[in-house]
C-alpha cells in the first residue's frame, strides 16, 4: 500500500511571501496529517474524548450507504458499537486553502457487520474538510463511498 501526500501551493508574488507561504502550508499540512492519523486511532480504540476535540460541532459525516450523521450522532453511534477493526491508508493528498484543509484519499477498512457477526474489508473513496475553530483544526465535513460497488443491472 502507499501513503502519497501532497499539497498544493500558492505562488505569491514576491519572494518573502513565498519562502513564509510554504512554511505556513507546510506546517498545516503537516498538522493536517497527524490529525487525520490521531482520527483514526481515535476510531479504532473507541476514544470518543479524543473524537469530540478532534471534530467540529458543525460536523456532518457521510457514511458511504448515504446516511448522514451530526457529531452528537456519529459519537452516540460510536459509543453504542464501534465497527472500526483496522484502517489502512492507499492514498492521501492534502491541499491546504488558507484556514481550510480539504483531504481526499483511498482507504481500506475492516469492519465488522452483524447481524451475523462478520468482518468485512471495504475499499473506499474519502474527502473531509478541515476548518480551524479557535486556532485548533477540527473536522467539520467527511464523506466516503465505497469502490467498486455496483447497483442495478
Amino acid at each position: 500500500m502507499r501513503n502519497l501526500q501532497s499539497m498544493d501551493r500558492p505562488r505569491p508574488a514576491s519572494a518573502s511571501l513565498v519562502s513564509k507561504g510554504v512554511d505556513s502550508m507546510a506546517n498545516g499540512s503537516q498538522e493536517i496529517e497527524a490529525n487525520e492519523q490521531a482520527r483514526r486511532i481515535a476510531l479504532l480504540t473507541g476514544d470518543l474524548d479524543k473524537l469530540d476535540r478532534l471534530i467540529s460541532d458543525r460536523l456532518l459525516f457521510v457514511h458511504p450507504t448515504g446516511n448522514v450523521d451530526t457529531k452528537a450522532e456519529f459519537l452516540a453511534a460510536l459509543s453504542r458499537r464501534n465497527p472500526y477493526l483496522s484502517i489502512d491508508v492507499i492514498e492521501q493528498n492534502i491541499l491546504m486553502l488558507d484556514k481550510t484543509a480539504v483531504v481526499a484519499g483511498e482507504l481500506s477498512t475492516l469492519v465488522r457487520r452483524d447481524p451475523p457477526e462478520q468482518h468485512v474489508t471495504q475499499r473506499t473513496r474519502i474527502l473531509c474538510v478541515w476548518t480551524q475553530e479557535d486556532g485548533d483544526w477540527r473536522l467539520v465535513r467527511y464523506q466516503s463511498g465505497w469502490i467498486g460497488m455496483r447497483f442495478g443491472g
